[in-house]
């Protein structure tokens, strides 16, 4: 399980952390699944993050912080991922981790903000929460988890819609909208 991209509280975190802390903990429950957190922060962060950090030592099982990543071990660390997390608490209209996780084929577990909503169709190329809403996250990666076919499933989809809306062409097709929209030029 995966965590990418700037790490601040508008990230979910918290909740990422106390979710972990449910599956991890629950006695009938042997899982090999590790939860991997890729980033850095902004200096006004830092003393949160130190904070988190220290936090999620004392968890059932940690959490491996693997901070900075370059692209290509980026790329082979979303490759690798058996869920793709992203429980923001807000968002920009898009995100690239999960465009990345998607063009990956891999199935995300992310909460109901602008970016999410915008590209995963819940159920179908991914699955949705609401935000703050540990006990719905934590379920839906625990189904997950026990769940190679489903993540599988998602993953594929996902990867079908990716290479779909994610091409070159498209994206000239829609900066021509937008330019044409905006009296500029076509």
């Amino acid at each position: 399980m995966v965590f990418g991209g700037f790490l601040s509280p508008a990230k979910g975190l918290e909740d990422l952390l106390d979710a972990w802390q449910k599956i991890s903990a629950t006695s009938d429950y042997q899982t090999d699944h590790q939860l991997l957190i890729a980033g850095t922060c902004a200096r006004q962060h830092e003393d949160w993050l130190a904070a988190l950090r220290a936090d999620s030592a004392g968890l059932a099982k940690p959490p491996r912080w693997l901070g900075y990543l370059d692209d290509r071990e980026f790329t082979e660390v979303i490759a690798a991922a058996g869920v793709v997390v992203l429980p923001y608490r807000s968002s920009n209209p898009s995100s690239g981790i999960l465009v990345r996780a998607m063009v990956q084929g891999r199935p995300v577990v992310a909460t109901r903000v602008t970016a999410m909503e915008l590209l995963i169709a819940d159920g179908v190329t991914g699955e949705l929460v609401d935000v703050g809403d540990v006990a719905a996250l934590a379920g839906k990666l625990d189904g997950l988890i026990r769940d190679p076919a489903r993540r599988d499933a998602l993953g594929a989809a996902a990867a079908r819609v990716a290479a779909e809306r994610h091409t070159w062409a498209r994206q000239v097709a829609d900066l021509k909208k937008v330019y044409a929209l905006s009296g500029g030029p076509a």
